[in-house]
């Protein structure tokens, strides 16, 4: 606009809202063919909403085995998926109550270099994490009031609100482009915590805590903020005791509101930084699977499946290959002498 006659023209970020249901495998595929096969080589923020039944997800290093209760895997019969992602990072469970956002990045500073240049400055996974701390301060004043935001940091590869966690973080860098993918915890539900193992390695601030001491959902911190601004009670919000099927069905719908308002805060967000220009799937996808073709690579489907060296790195864990990691994990287990 305007106010930027004569000043360096921002970086322009193009936001993609995934259609719900679209599938975490799938936004995963998607983001990766961004990062490596985008032709427009723009930058990109990916909105989506977690699936509807869980989903787990590990890092490209994860072994199933340290970080799986594999024996609750195999309880829900084949109809838990397991995806191996192109990122690094810890291992989370997705679901309906969690909100993803990935931003695919061209050149350091973020988003400044449309160029794929060989000497092209370098990320950093650390200022990544303090960019993003930035970017979404913000968004989380808005949100969720003024007091949070003065709590919110980016610590180790979380998000936390003083010392709880409402958003992990994993990212991926190839020359000087970058992808940083955030899970947002809007909700949670012990039965998804409960088919992670307690990883041996943890954050330091984690201090070896439970996942319900350690976790702090982001709805109660929405919900809050919304009645302290309606100047009095939360009405119909989740909690109101006993709280007959209008408020009920008022408190859904305001969390649905809540929801949206999240999503706005984030691209009011990058809009402090970045030219915005909202896009469709529809024209992502063309252009994405041509240039996966002319590489050789099929397409998006092909370029999923295809043999190990033509093949993306996201990938679903085959049930065989989890069966192998639960009969490791059960000898690990003998061999320590723990009675589960």
């Amino acid at each position: 606009g305007g106010a930027n006659c004569g000043m360096v023209a921002r970086p322009l970020v193009k936001v993609l809202r995934l259609p719900p249901g679209f599938g975490v495998k799938e936004t995963l595929v998607l983001e990766e063919a961004l990062l490596r096969h985008d032709p427009s080589r723009s930058n990109w923020l990916v909105q989506t909403v977690g699936p509807a039944h869980p989903v787990i997800v590990l890092g490209l290093s994860g072994k199933p085995r340290d970080l799986v209760n594999l024996r609750r895997w195999k309880s829900y019969d084949g109809h838990l998926e397991v995806v191996k992602r192109f990122s690094g990072g810890g291992t989370v469970v997705l679901g309906p109550d969690t909100m993803l956002a990935s931003w695919v990045m061209r050149g350091w500073p973020a988003g400044t270099n449309p160029t794929l240049a060989a000497d092209s400055p370098r990320a950093d996974p650390r200022a990544i994490m303090s960019w993003s701390e930035e970017v979404y301060r913000p968004m989380i004043a808005d949100c969720f009031g003024p007091s949070q935001a003065a709590v919110f940091s980016a610590r180790e590869n979380d998000y936390v609100l003083g010392d709880v966690k409402f958003g992990g973080n994993a990212q991926a860098i190839t020359r000087g482009d970058w992808v940083h993918h955030t899970s947002f915890l809007w909700d949670w539900r012990p039965e998804h915590m409960a088919l992670l193992s307690q990883p041996r390695k943890q954050p330091d601030y984690r201090k070896q805590r439970s996942h319900e001491s350690f976790l702090t959902p982001l709805r109660e911190h929405a919900e809050a903020h919304y009645a302290a601004q309606e100047g009095g009670s939360a009405g119909g919000v989740g909690g109101a005791g006993g709280a007959g099927g209008a408020d009920a069905a008022s408190g859904v719908g305001r969390g649905e509101a809540l929801k949206d308002r999240f999503w706005e805060a984030m691209v009011q967000a990058a809009e402090a930084q970045y030219d915005v220009e909202h896009v469709e799937l529809d024209d992502v996808i063309g252009p994405l699977e041509d240039a996966l073709a002319a590489a050789g690579l099929g397409g998006l489907r092909e370029w999923e499946e295809g043999p190990k060296s033509k093949r993306a790195r996201t990938r679903v864990l085959g049930e065989e290959e989890l069966l192998e990691e639960l009969a490791i994990q059960e000898e690990m287990e003998a061999a320590v002498g723990t009675v589960k």
